[in-house]
């Protein structure tokens, strides 16, 4: 892992020398370090951040490299592009475009926008425009969507006013542009002819925007030799053949020819739902930010269903911790993120940023162990399973730098499975993740940090990992919310149910063991979809189970959690508050940190002692 991460850092240093004049972000990323750096301490000490995942794909593209190369140097107008037909295949970058009034069941587009108003009544969300960047048409002949751009819509808000709203949704997709001889059905670029290909990444969010004018220009992908580009590599460069005075528009999060969208702040709360014509092949699981999420997912074609996400707008927080250079020698975790001596040469600088969903969080992998003590790279590494991950290490001294409103969601790649059982005994992988005919669940937290797989499944309970720090911003202590909307059909085959009324438990589990009084319930089960939620539980690294029996079927292992009775309406279950345990509480310390820890059975974490 530490040659791939020298070797990214080449390679970007290369691309700003090279292209510096011309280049442009054709992907808006949400990594301001500044709140971090305001918390730094006057000891000398090191930085290590947590950030959001989020990005935002503000074009459409088709890019490729040539055939034994391993560099993008192509640009394609469309997949059948003669300047691309040495490659042996192309990434098809589509931002869905809004459909047409006469758009067709099989086109993959937004369907509509809807906004909560002040009565938090939903409205339809009026279409202002798609801002014109580079797009291309649907291909029926490999069956691939139309790449658009980003659409504007104008809503009410829950304050009364109205806001306009950005909407971006895209689909990464790896098209193989040789034929298989296959034939299968015609799901995204699977056409019956015989063409192959995944789709390996799906996004979505809305960000309010204020337009502004200006000398902005579009931007497009571009592979043109020039002379500050004498290899022919591609890159995403603005679109001003007429070299006019061009106005700063790094902060525009997209900008088409005399416009720039610059994201505003959400309301807190506010509500939205997105319906989306998509293609089947999008299945799976998807992680989103948000909360009382509703989700649902129906048949439109032999090839789309017509998926519908609604939730409210969450605070999203970011995190640093400052960890004093002194304490590196004091613990395996934070002597294995030190192993360059990296604390030492570069005292009052963060030099560890991490996105919210990275695995290195929970767990080590195997890199700083030489091979012969079982070094290698995408595994958990046994030498350090007591160190836990990069979050333990730092927990100490992790602090809330920032918190972002946030409306979006996600697909879960296949790298999202590295790091999960795979054997046949796991239902979540066999019934799921396996299982590419449905959307299967839709998984939205408020965390600082969260796990990159779908739930685990064990003892007849499904757990999923969050973390995050204490506090909020502002010193208040941050309470954490967790919904899961899941396909009926996918939660009885994990847990074997029938068709009888599910009844429905949720616990927060502590690091310490102890198990938190939160509020617990059981939304509708509507349109063949479950709706569950944990909220008001605290931090630092919890972890959630999700308890679902019935009467008369397989049932799950008992845990601590106290199931409830079914309601007699077998579309609305209800839950009742988990049933408060007695809960102690302990001061640890360690050096000069004292942490409080509260919990059934409280027990000081690993390096602190009972005060």
């Amino acid at each position: 892992m530490r040659s791939k991460v020298v070797k990214a850092i080449a390679i970007f240093a290369t691309i700003c020398v090279v292209s510096l004049p011309q280049s442009v972000n054709a992907i808006y990323f949400f990594d301001d370090m500044g709140p971090a750096e305001k918390l730094k301490p006057a000891e000398p000490a090191v930085g290590f951040a947590i950030r959001d995942d989020r990005v935002l794909t503000q074009i459409s593209g088709i890019t490729g490299a040539t055939k034994g190369t391993h560099t993008t140097n192509l640009a394609c107008d469309t997949v059948s592009d003669p300047k691309c037909a040495t490659a042996s295949n192309l990434r098809v970058m589509a931002v869905l475009p809004p459909c047409a009034p006469d758009a067709a069941l099989t086109d993959v587009c937004i369907k509509a926008v809807r906004t909560g108003d002040s009565a938090g009544n939903f409205q339809d969300a009026k279409l202002q425009y798609e801002i014109n960047t580079f797009k291309f048409p649907k291909n029926s002949k490999y069956n691939l969507p139309a790449g658009g751009g980003i659409s504007v819509w104008r809503g009410q808000t829950i304050k009364g006013t109205q806001l306009d709203f950005s909407v971006a949704v895209d689909l990464q997709i790896n098209f193989n542009t040789k034929q298989s001889g296959k034939s299968g059905t015609a799901t995204i670029g699977n056409s019956p002819d015989g063409y192959e290909s995944d789709v390996i990444g799906f996004s979505a969010q809305i960000l309010p925007t204020k337009v502004i004018t200006g000398n902005y220009y579009p931007a497009k992908h571009d592979a043109t030799k020039s002379a500050s580009n004498p290899q022919g590599y591609e890159f995403e460069v603005l679109d001003n053949p007429g070299k006019g005075p061009e106005d700063n528009y790094r902060d525009c999060i997209w900008h088409d020819l005399g416009r720039c969208g610059m994201p505003e702040t959400f309301f807190g709360d506010q509500p939205i739902e997105l319906v989306l014509q998509m293609d089947s092949q999008v299945s799976g699981w998807i992680f989103g930010r948000m909360k009382n999420v509703i989700a649902s997912s129906k048949s439109l074609s032999k090839t789309t269903s017509l998926v519908s996400v609604s939730g409210q707008s969450i605070n999203v927080p970011s995190g640093v911790s400052w960890v004093p250079v002194k304490e590196f020698d004091n613990s395996l975790g934070l002597k294995e993120m030190n192993w360059d001596n990296r604390a030492q040469k570069a005292s009052g600088q963060i030099m560890w940023s991490e996105p919210s969903n990275h695995p290195d969080l929970f767990e080590f992998p195997r890199f700083g162990i030489p091979p012969e003590m079982g070094g290698g790279v995408h595994e958990p590494n046994p030498k350090l399973k007591n160190a836990g991950g990069f979050l333990q290490a730092v927990e100490p001294w992790l602090k809330t730098s920032e918190v972002t409103p946030t409306w979006r969601f996600q697909g879960m790649d296949p790298s999202s499975f590295w790091g999960m059982d795979q054997s046949q005994g796991n239902k979540v992988f066999e019934c799921t993740v396996k299982d590419t005919s449905k959307l299967h669940g839709v998984m939205t937290t408020n965390a600082m940090a969260y796990s990159w797989s779908p739930p685990a499944f064990k003892d007849g309970v499904l757990s999923y990992k969050v973390a995050g720090a204490h506090h909020d911003v502002d010193g208040s202590v941050f309470k954490g919310t967790y919904d899961l909307a899941m396909n009926q059909e996918s939660a009885k085959c994990i847990y074997g149910f029938t068709d009888a009324p599910i009844k429905a438990s949720v616990s927060v589990v502590s690091s310490d063991g102890g198990v938190q009084e939160i509020a617990t319930e059981m939304l509708t089960v509507k349109n063949g979809w479950l709706q569950l939620s944990a909220k008001n539980f605290t931090f630092s690294a919890p972890t959630i189970r999700i308890k679902l029996s019935q009467e008369n079927s397989v049932k799950a292992a008992v845990t601590s959690t106290d199931t409830q009775n079914t309601s007699k309406n077998e579309d609305k279950v209800a839950a009742p508050v988990t049933a408060p345990k007695k809960i102690k509480v302990i001061n640890c310390v360690k050096g000069k940190v004292i942490r409080k820890i509260s919990g059934v059975n409280p027990k000081c974490p690993t390096g602190f002692k009972v005060k």
